[in-house]
């Protein structure tokens, strides 16, 4: 079963103004919390926030390793993806290159 949780999912900071209403950011991250203990807490976090600022709060919770390769990625001139299909998919670490 193929869950929203097991997606990585960070906002950009450049994104259009409309676009974080769109996507109804507030439910996406309530839908990635495993247990009750976690959605009360999301639910704290999130208490209050705008769209704009729920996506402030995704986007700070992302790796750094992340925010630099996002960076590199952004640089390049072209990409190539060499890279073991496992079970018609790429491997997580590749997938975590993609934003949502």
């Amino acid at each position: 079963m193929f869950l929203d949780r097991d997606v990585a999912s960070y906002i950009a900071d450049d994104i259009p103004g409309g676009i974080p209403q769109l996507m109804d950011l507030r439910a996406q991250a309530m839908n990635s919390c495993r247990g009750p203990v976690q959605r009360r807490l999301a639910a704290r976090a999130l208490r209050g926030k705008s769209p704009s600022g729920i996506a402030a709060l995704i986007r700070s919770q992302m790796p750094k390793g992340r925010a630099g390769s996002a960076g590199k990625i952004a640089w390049a001139d072209g990409l190539a993806f060499i890279a073991p299909i496992h079970f018609c998919g790429f491997p997580a670490i590749l997938k975590g290159l993609f934003p949502g």
